[in-house]
């Protein structure tokens, strides 16, 4: 203790200071020693939390770059979805502006990549249908989805569908215009509609009343014939029942019978007569033939049912020999 005393003071005497000042000196140094240490050990703590820190933006970078791949990969799934089911389709704001679009867009709306952000409203549209505009309009008024059969200015014919567009919030953020072409479809609703123009005719050349009926015994169609025969229109005998039409005109048991047969077997009712009430002629025999009418791919089988007046023709016959009832005579097959 006494040698670091006069240490003190032999090193004081030789700074030209008083042992006083270099102990105090000395323990501001001691200070600023503990304080760096202290501040040492809050930047030790700091570096740790700043580790830990980093380490929880690496982890929450990984997960954004995971959902950023995601949602490019959504992306691109919806993209060559819309594009490889060929349909149409077009993406706006409920202010009616170009948000996207399919590149198949431009064959019924002439739109360009430097649209997008533009009004529909002054966009060329390839359409043969004013209400485009309007159509869109009460979409995002009434929020029901609208179609309609539209066909573009070079005869291209396409099943316009808009709907509200949704966001995951169920909020309507525009609406989305799809457009499939549907040229096949009308195609064979043409094909179809000239067949059946083709058969009406056909039916309709010939003198005889016929029926066309399905097997339940329900009309499918008539000729012009039987509708002036009986008094009756299309809309009156369009899919009835057979025996419940003019009156129960044909509501004869032993009629249904054999058409049932007709129906179960195939069995041809040929030559039979029955005794029908005509509208303004009074009770008539009728010679009635029936049966399976040939066809490929029909979703269910078809039966002509066809008449002819005998009634003259059985008068003279009753003159010249036996009264003729019920079946025709043996030798008529």
């Amino acid at each position: 203790m006494q040698h670091s005393k006069e240490l003190l003071q032999t090193t004081a005497e030789q700074m030209g200071v008083s042992p006083e000042e270099l102990k105090s000196t000395n323990e501001e140094l001691q200070t600023t020693n503990e304080e760096l240490q202290s501040s040492n050990e809050e930047l030790t703590t700091s570096k740790e939390e700043l580790q830990s820190l980093n380490e929880e933006l690496v982890t929450i970078n990984a997960e954004h770059q995971r959902i950023i791949h995601d949602l490019a990969q959504a992306h691109d799934d919806m993209k060559n979805l819309l594009e490889s089911a060929g349909i149409a389709t077009v993406f706006l704001d409920n202010d009616l502006r170009i948000k996207r679009f399919t590149p198949r867009i431009t064959r019924v709306i002439n739109l360009m990549p430097v649209d997008v952000g533009r009004p529909i409203t002054d966009i060329s549209v390839n359409l043969n249908y004013e209400h485009l505009t309007r159509d869109i309009a009460r979409v995002i008024d009434t929020l029901e989805t609208y179609e309609a059969q539209v066909q573009t200015q070079d005869e291209q014919w396409y099943l316009m569908r808009i709907s509200p567009y949704r966001t995951s919030d169920n909020f309507i953020d525009g609406v989305v215009l799809a457009f499939t072409n549907i040229n096949v479809v009308k195609a064979l609703e043409t094909q179809v509609r000239e067949s059946l123009e083709y058969a009406e005719a056909v039916l309709n050349s010939m003198q005889d009343p016929l029926l066309v009926l399905d097997s339940q015994l329900r009309i499918i169609t008539a000729n012009r014939a039987f509708y002036n025969l009986m008094y009756l229109s299309p809309a009156q005998i369009q899919a009835e029942p057979m025996y419940t039409i003019a009156n129960f005109a044909f509501d004869q048991p032993e009629l249904q019978g054999r058409l049932r047969d007709l129906v179960t077997t195939d069995e041809v009712v040929s030559n039979y007569i029955i005794d029908l009430k005509v509208p303004q002629q009074g009770n008539r025999k009728m010679k009635v033939e029936a049966e399976p009418v040939a066809s490929t791919g029909a979703e269910q089988p078809m039966f002509l049912f066809k008449m002819e007046d005998v009634t003259e023709l059985l008068l003279r016959a009753s003159l010249d020999g036996p009264d003729l009832t019920g079946d025709a005579p043996p030798g008529r097959d």
